[in-house]
This record gives C-alpha cells, structure tokens and sequence, in this order.
C-alpha cells in the first residue's frame, strides 16, 4: 500500500517540474479533487480550484516562475487526513507586477490534504509569504 506522504511528495514533485501531463496526476488525484487555497498576500480571498482549473494554474505558474521547490518540515496523519509543514521557494521567471524577474519568493505552508481509495480527494493550503 502507498503511503499518504508519498503520494504527496509525488504530487509535489510534478507541481515542482511544472508538468502538464494530466495522467500522471490523475494517478494521484480523485477526479473530483478540490484545491482551496486561503487568503495571503498574492490571493487576497479564499478560491477553490477543481482538477481543470489546477491544470489552468500550473500552466500559468509555468509563465510566472523560472523554479519552485516544496522542502516538507513535518508531516502527521489522522485518519484519511495528512498535515503537512513545509516551505515554498520560488524564482520569478519575469516581471509581474511588484515581483521582479529573478525574484525568489518564500511561504511557509500548512497543507491539509484529504485521501480516499489512496488518491488526494481535497487539499487545503495555508500559504504565510515573507514579505516581497
């Protein structure tokens, strides 16, 4: 049986290459997947995202950033739930707005990620950005 972590760590890696092929994380993700991320100080109100809209965000994240990289902290399980400290790094690939191209941006993140029949089915982000 596969762990939890390592279908995140899985999840994460893809995010990280910025891959766009659907079926790899399909492997990982229920078709039904919600993605809800919190307000921060790029996403001033909450957002859900489905599976087609994630697919939207990674590709525009593909535009914006040069690299990212997700450095897990610590981890627990509950029940079907996973909880996860980590830090994002990510490095402007241009100009957007008062982020500078080469700009590396920091968040220390809470992900609470939900599982059923050993897929992601829901993921809660609680993105804390340094300030920029």
């Amino acid at each position: 049986m596969i762990e939890k972590i390592d279908v995140l760590k899985a999840f994460l890696g893809l995010l990280e290459n910025f891959s766009l092929d659907e079926s790899r994380y399909r492997q990982l993700l229920a078709p039904d997947v919600k993605f809800v991320v919190f307000p921060n100080l790029l996403a001033k109100v909450t957002h859900t995202r489905d599976f087609a809209e994630s697919m939207k965000g990674i590709a525009q994240g593909r535009a914006l950033l040069r690299s990212q990289s997700y450095h897990i902290s610590s981890h627990f399980e509950s029940g079907t739930r996973l909880a996860v400290e980590l830090v994002w790094t990510g490095t402007m690939a241009v100009d957007a707005g008062p982020l500078k191209k080469g700009q590396t941006l920091s968040a220390h993140v809470c992900m609470i990620a939900e599982f059923a029949g050993g897929k992601i089915v829901a993921q809660r982000n609680y993105d804390c950005y340094e300030a920029f």
